[in-house]
C-alpha cells in the first residue's frame, strides 16, 4: 500500500509512453499523524483515466506519535473505539470503480467524508497509473465518537446545564444514538435521539427524536433523501413534528408571561436536478406542508389577547442554485483543521400558497429567500449572507411574521496564525407572531451584557476581533486560540409582543473583552468552547462591571 504527501502528477502523454507498464506516483506513505499535507489538486491530473483499484487506510482516533506520558490512555481509548467500517466510507463516495476519473467527484468525496461527525479528516490520493487506469487510496482518521458530556454554561444571569452521552459512530456504522438531560432557568429536558445518515447505502437519512420535558413533550421523525452530491438527480422525503411546550415572553430582561404552545408540523416533498453543469447545479423541489400552532394562556400568568392560533396547509415550490467553487482553509471556523469553504453562490427561493379555506383567516403566500456568497482576494475573504421570509396576506395586502437577516463577514489572514475579523449583522421582524422575539445580549450579541438586555423588532451588531491561533496542543486533545474583541450594537422598535405596545428608544451598547477558544481535536469539528471576559462601555449601571461567559458554539 502506497500513499503520497506530495504527488508528482504524470500527464496522459507520459503515461502512454510507458504503457502498458505501471508507475507508482510515490512510495512515501501518508504518516499516521495529523493531516498536515494539503488536499491534492486533482485538476492537475488529466482525466483520460478510469478509476482502477480503490484501497483504504482507516486510522483510529489517536496516532502512534501522540504524547508518551498519556500513550497508555490513548491506546486504551483506541481499543474501545470501533474504527469506521470500509463499507461506510465507500458509501460516502461520489465515484465508483471503473468509471471515468472525474476530479469534481473526487474533490467532492473528500468534502463529504469530512462532513461526517465521525471523520476527523480525509485524503484521496492517486497511487498508481497503469495504462488508462488510476488507482486511488483513501485515508481517513476517526474522531472520538463516544461523548459523555457535562456542560455548565453561565451567560449573564442564566445558567444552563446539560448532561449527555452520544455515540455518533455506533460500532463503526456511522449511526448516531444520543441520550441527554438539560436544565436552564425555564425548563428541564430529557431527550432520546437516533440518526442514520445513510440507510443501507441508499443515501436515505432517517432521524427520530423523543423529548420528555417539564413543560411538555416533543416527538420528531424524518426520512429524507437529500441532494447528496452535485450529480444527484432526485430528492424526496417527509417529516413529522408534534411538540407541546411553554414559551416565555420578555420585555428586555423582564419576563412578561408564559404561554402554552402546541405544534403539529408535517411535510412531504420531491426534488429534481439536471445534475452538474458549468461548475454549478440547479434544483427544484415541490412539497406540501401542514402547519398548526395552537396557543393558550397558563393559569396565574398574564393573559394576552389575542392569542391567535393558526393553521396553514399549502403546496410550495423551491428553486436552488449552488456553485462549486470550494477551497480548503485552516484557522477559519475551527482551529488547525481542514475546512471546506464554498466561494460560489448558494441561492434558494421558495413560494407557497394557502387559500383561506385551508387557513384560519385570509389567503396567503408563504415565501422564503436565502442567499450566500463569498469572495477571496489574496489574504482577504468576504462572506455575505441574507434571508427574507414570511407571509403575504392577499385580502389585506399586508405582510405577516416577516423576518429578515443580513450578515457580512470580513477576514484578513495577516499570517497563518493571525486573523483580523469584522462581522456585521442586522435582524428585523415585522408583524411577528407572538412567540417570535428578537433579543440582544449575551450569546445573542453584545457579550458584555446579560441575555435579553434589549428586545425589539430590529437589532444590529458589529463585532471586531483580533484572533490568535497558537501552537498549544494540550495533551494532544485540545487546540488553543484566543481573541480580543469589541462589540457595538443596539435593538429598537416594539419592546413587547402585545399588539399595541409602544416604540421605545434604546441606547447603543458597546463592550470590550478577551476570550479563549478551545477545540477538541479528536471530537466533532463543529464544537468550539468560548471562554470570554467582557466589560460594558455603556449602560454600566444596569450590568456587572465584568461579565464571564462559557458557551459551546459551532464556530470561532
Amino acid at each position: 500500500m502506497f500513499l503520497i504527501s506530495s504527488v508528482p502528477f504524470i500527464n496522459a502523454h507520459a503515461a502512454e509512453s510507458v504503457a502498458p507498464q505501471c508507475q507508482w506516483t510515490s512510495t512515501e506513505p501518508l504518516p499516521d499523524s495529523e493531516f498536515e499535507t494539503p488536499p491534492v489538486d486533482f485538476d492537475k491530473l488529466l482525466t483520460d483515466y478510469h478509476i482502477g483499484k480503490i484501497s483504504y487506510t482507516r486510522y483510529n482516533v489517536f496516532s502512534d506519535d501522540d504524547s508518551v506520558s498519556l500513550n497508555w490512555l490513548y491506546q486504551w481509548l483506541n481499543n474501545i473505539h470501533t474504527t469506521t467500517q470500509e463499507q461506510v466510507i465507500l458509501q460516502e463516495l461520489s465515484f465508483k470503480q471503473s468509471e471515468k476519473f472525474n476530479p469534481v467527484k473526487v474533490r467532492e468525496s473528500e468534502r463529504l467524508l469530512r462532513q461526517q461527525k465521525f471523520i476527523f479528516d480525509a485524503r484521496i490520493q492517486p497511487t498508481k497509473l497503469c495504462d488508462d487506469k488510476v488507482d486511488l487510496h483513501i485515508t481517513t482518521r476517526d474522531t472520538w465518537s463516544i461523548t459523555p458530556a457535562f456542560n455548565i454554561s453561565h451567560n449573564g444571569d442564566e445558567t444552563k446545564t446539560r448532561a449527555s452521552i452520544t455515540e455518533s459512530n455506533f460500532l463503526g456504522t456511522g449511526k448516531l444514538i444520543s441520550i441527554a438531560q438539560a436544565r436552564d432557568d425555564q425548563r428541564t429536558e430529557f431527550t432520546l435521539r437516533y440518526k442514520d445518515p445513510n440507510v443501507g447505502g441508499t443515501h436515505l437519512t432517517s432521524e427520530f427524536e423523543i423529548s420528555d420535558n417539564s413543560d411538555g413533550k416533543r416527538h420528531y421523525a424524518a426520512v429524507n433523501k437529500p441532494f447528496y452530491s452535485f450529480e444527484s438527480r432526485q430528492s424526496y422525503g417527509g417529516s413529522y413534528l408534534n411538540e407541546t411546550r411553554e414559551d416565555p415572553l420578555y420585555i428586555n430582561k423582564d419576563k412578561l408571561t408564559d404561554i402554552r404552545h402546541r405544534l403539529n408540523h408535517y411535510q412531504v416533498f420531491f426534488g429534481h436536478s439536471d445534475g452538474y453543469h458549468l461548475d454549478r447545479t440547479t434544483r427544484l423541489r415541490y412539497g406540501l406542508s401542514f402547519i398548526e400552532d395552537t396557543f393558550w394562556s397558563i393559569d396565574d400568568t398574564i393573559e394576552l389577547n389575542p392569542l391567535n392560533s393558526r393553521t396553514n396547509i399549502y403546496p410550495w415550490i423551491e428553486f436552488n442554485l449552488l456553485e462549486d467553487h470550494y477551497t480548503t482553509l485552516t484557522n477559519f471556523h475551527s482551529i488547525k483543521r481542514t475546512e471546506d469553504i464554498n466561494l460560489g453562490r448558494n441561492l434558494s427561493a421558495s413560494i407557497g400558497y394557502s387559500p383561506s379555506s385551508w387557513s384560519d383567516d385570509q389567503s396567503r403566500y408563504i415565501f422564503n429567500i436565502r442567499s450566500k456568497n463569498a469572495f477571496k482576494f489574496n489574504n482577504e475573504l468576504i462572506t455575505i449572507a441574507g434571508h427574507l421570509g414570511g407571509y403575504y396576506l392577499t385580502d389585506s395586502n399586508t405582510t405577516k411574521n416577516l423576518s429578515g437577516n443580513l450578515n457580512g463577514q470580513y477576514y484578513h489572514f495577516t499570517t497563518p496564525d493571525r486573523v483580523f475579523f469584522v462581522g456585521a449583522n442586522y435582524n428585523l421582524l415585522k408583524n411577528p407572531y407572538i412567540e417570535n422575539q428578537l433579543f440582544l445580549g449575551g450569546d445573542t450579541g453584545m457579550r458584555g451584557y446579560p441575555v435579553r438586555f434589549q428586545t425589539g423588532d430590529r437589532n444590529a451588531v458589529i463585532k471586531v476581533e483580533q484572533r490568535y491561533y497558537t501552537d498549544q496542543y494540550w495533551w494532544k486533545l485540545i487546540r488553543v486560540a484566543a481573541a480580543a474583541f469589541v462589540d457595538v450594537g443596539r435593538s429598537w422598535g416594539k419592546q413587547s409582543p402585545q399588539p399595541h405596545s409602544q416604540f421605545k428608544q434604546t441606547p447603543w451598547l458597546a463592550n470590550i473583552g478577551v476570550g479563549l477558544r478551545l477545540t477538541p481535536s479528536r471530537a466533532d469539528a463543529n464544537h468550539v468552547i468560548h471562554i470570554d471576559l467582557a466589560a460594558p462601555m455603556t449602560e454600566r449601571e444596569e450590568t456587572d462591571s465584568v461579565r464571564f461567559m462559557v458557551s459551546v458554539k459551532n464556530s470561532f
